[in-house]
């Protein structure tokens, strides 16, 4: 208990909740009980003056045929009422005539009325109410206002033991996770917390390159079976990976169900043969590499100058004009293609794939190029407005813009379409293509 206690009040956060639920509650509480308790008072103060005036009118009658045997009688009997405390009546000159029960003082709460036949002042009688009842109510009302507080209180710990056991179940797990998948980093179980953590640390940065992509995960709070997957993955390269920063390609067969209607599968398989070579001699032309998916291909960055992104985006514009200006195709109806480019740092590693070493590129650009690709239904080339920010590309390339696209994540990606370069780069790139339209 004081181990929990000591950490929820080491948290900022959760103390200022706290208190700003507890102030709440007790504002709320006395927003209820305060109108009730002001009713209250008032009514009994109401009473109390309706009895002064009513036993004051009896009394100027008695003292009207000048009966003061049967004023203290009157004034007796009233003393006995239950809500009466004390009872007193004085002459015109302040003498007093008669008094009655408990007469606590001026200093406690009294209700007076004088006394009057016709114009003449006979006296005055005042009375003390008895208050028990007042203050028995008061109380309750206090006592609700406690109790709501408490139960609110223990309402909000009780949420936050709850909060702070689901995240501690799931640190739990994480660190199972990591001693399940690197048994060397077991910390002993006399170090402090802070202690063991910061061990840890050390022998993560320490690790090979299942360690440093399991720290970058768990830094973006990955869900544990998405840990679990990156560390199958990684297992399973043959050579060591590396962050890298690279511009990402994706060709897409825009009208592939069609084909597939209206060709025979001979020539649809001749087709994907031939844009397999296109996009071969392209990659080998600008220094591009195929990945784990035969259509999507990498340019890495090998230099600090941001070629890497004129490279790639001259590489989609030549693959845009080889393939969606195929001369030699004479079938119907003709393929269409799209062509997506995207850049960002991944993470690139060797795997391999039916015995062979395939690149295969992890990372969140591939979500961005995915869902770029998705909008991507037309014979054009789409930009993800993250390739502008890697050169400067002003006195390169034309575009203009398309549109904003969500990404899985719920953020927005800027999306533009490239419709040329400018004209010294348009000439080269039309010559290459022209002369690799002239291979085949």
């Amino acid at each position: 208990m004081w181990t929990l206690l000591h950490r929820l009040f080491r948290s900022p956060t959760i103390v200022l909740t706290a208190l700003a639920v507890m102030v709440l509650t007790l504002f709320s509480a006395m927003l209820l009980i305060w109108p009730t308790q002001r009713e209250l008072n008032r009514v009994w103060q109401q009473h109390g003056t309706q009895l002064a005036n009513e036993y004051g009118h009896r009394a100027a009658s008695l003292l009207t045929l000048d009966d003061r045997i049967s004023v203290t009688v009157e004034a007796r009997r009233w003393a006995r009422e239950a809500n009466i405390t004390g009872l007193e009546i004085l002459d015109a000159n302040g003498r007093t005539l008669t008094e009655a029960g408990d007469v606590p003082g001026p200093e406690h709460t009294l209700f007076n009325t004088p006394l009057y036949y016709e114009d003449q002042l006979l006296g005055t009688l005042t009375l003390w109410q008895d208050d028990t009842s007042l203050r028995q109510a008061t109380w309750r009302s206090l006592g609700f206002l406690l109790l709501s507080f408490l139960a609110l209180g223990a309402a909000a710990f009780g949420m936050l033991h709850w909060l702070v056991r689901r995240q501690q179940q799931h640190t739990q797990a994480v660190h199972q996770l990591l001693l399940d998948s690197f048994p060397d980093l077991n910390a002993p179980e006399t170090l402090e917390p802070q202690a063991r953590l910061h061990r840890l640390l050390q022998n993560l940065q320490k690790n090979h390159r299942d360690a440093l992509e399991l720290l970058s995960a768990l830094r973006h709070r990955l869900p544990t079976h998405q840990i679990q997957e990156l560390i199958e993955n990684f297992r399973a390269s043959d050579q060591p990976g590396a962050n890298a920063l690279g511009a990402l390609i994706k060709i897409e067969l825009v009208n592939l169900h069609e084909l597939e209607k209206r060709l025979p599968p001979d020539a649809v398989k001749r087709l994907m043969d031939f844009i397999q070579q296109r996009c071969d001699e392209v990659m080998r032309l600008y220094q591009g590499e195929p990945t784990q998916d035969p259509w999507r291909f990498i340019v890495q960055n090998d230099a600090e100058d941001g070629d890497f992104v004129q490279r790639a985006l001259c590489a989609s514009y030549v693959l845009d004009q080889l393939l969606n200006n195929m001369d030699g195709w004479t079938a119907r109806p003709r393929p269409e293609f799209s062509v997506s480019v995207m850049a960002g740092p991944l993470y690139s590693g060797i795997q391999s794939s039916r015995g062979l070493p395939v690149l295969t590129i992890f990372g969140h650009i591939l979500k961005q190029l995915d869902a770029l690709s998705a909008h991507n239904q037309g014979a054009q080339i789409l930009v993800g407005e993250p390739v502008f920010q890697y050169a400067p590309l002003g006195d390169v390339v034309e575009a203009e813009i398309y549109r904003d696209i969500a990404l899985p994540d719920s953020q927005t990606l800027e999306v533009w379409r490239l419709t040329g370069f400018t004209a010294n780069w348009q000439r080269v790139l039309d010559r290459q293509v022209a002369s690799l339209q002239d291979r085949v």
